[in-house]
């Protein structure tokens, strides 16, 4: 039995920005779809599970506040770098 993961393991054209990617679940393993997207980066993912995990709204704030991206890109800094101090 083939695999196309392992058959046709580059999707994007070198000289393009990435279109698609292979699908991961969540251990990381091929699910054998190709989805139509760029995939996230590593900081938007771990920013992502942070606010979902983490977070704890204070003082009249909710989530979408969060949307603005500004606010969005400081939290993803901050999250970055706490996560990297404690290597």
């Amino acid at each position: 039995m083939t695999n196309p993961f392992f058959d046709h393991p580059i999707l994007n054209s070198p000289y393009e920005h990435p279109s698609r990617h292979w699908e991961l679940n969540e251990s990381g393993q091929p699910t054998q779809q190709v989805v139509e997207s760029r995939r996230r980066e590593m900081r938007e993912r771990i920013a992502e599970a942070w606010l979902d995990h983490h977070l704890a709204y204070k003082g009249g704030t909710y989530p979408a506040q969060l949307m603005y991206q500004e606010l969005a890109d400081m939290a993803c800094n901050k999250i970055t770098n706490a996560a990297g101090a404690g290597q």
